[in-house]
């Protein structure tokens, strides 16, 4: 199962994305895929804490908008959501002492740490997410 970093998300709602055409055309695909796609909750708010900025885009998105955008998706069968368990602590825990990250990408480590509990392969074009061992990760949009 596949589950979405913020930018992929991003990238698929705002027009002005320069991957948007692209991304969207791909997010449709995986979303008719009866394979599925599994959204991690916080994604979900760091999505509408972006989009929805003044200081990150000129216009930013409406909350209506960005919030029809989500509601839409995960109103599809092969969506689903996830959150955090007691276990992943634990998880986290460990992908802490093997890396040592610290900072902004405390919270790469925990959407890697829900990812790794829950057996998903993450969807992002992030590259600081190869800091992650165990993490199954997928650019689907780096040129080959």
């Amino acid at each position: 199962m596949l589950s979405l970093d913020v930018n992929v998300l991003i990238y698929a709602f705002r027009q002005d994305s320069v991957k948007h055409e692209e991304c969207r055309d791909w997010l449709n695909k995986q979303i008719r895929d009866r394979n599925g796609l599994i959204l991690i909750d916080i994604v979900l708010v760091g999505f509408l804490r972006i989009c929805t900025h003044s200081k990150i885009f000129r216009e930013p998105s409406s909350i209506l908008e960005a919030t029809n955008f989500l509601t839409v998706m995960i109103s599809n069968p092969n969506v689903s959501l996830t959150s955090s368990t007691t276990e992943t602590w634990h998880t986290f825990s460990q992908i802490l002492d093997k890396t040592n990250v610290q900072g902004n990408k405390i919270s790469d480590a925990w959407l890697a740490a829900i990812s790794i509990e829950r057996n998903l392969t993450w969807i992002s074009t992030d590259s600081d997410f190869n800091l992650f061992p165990n993490l199954k990760l997928l650019n689907p949009f780096k040129p080959k």
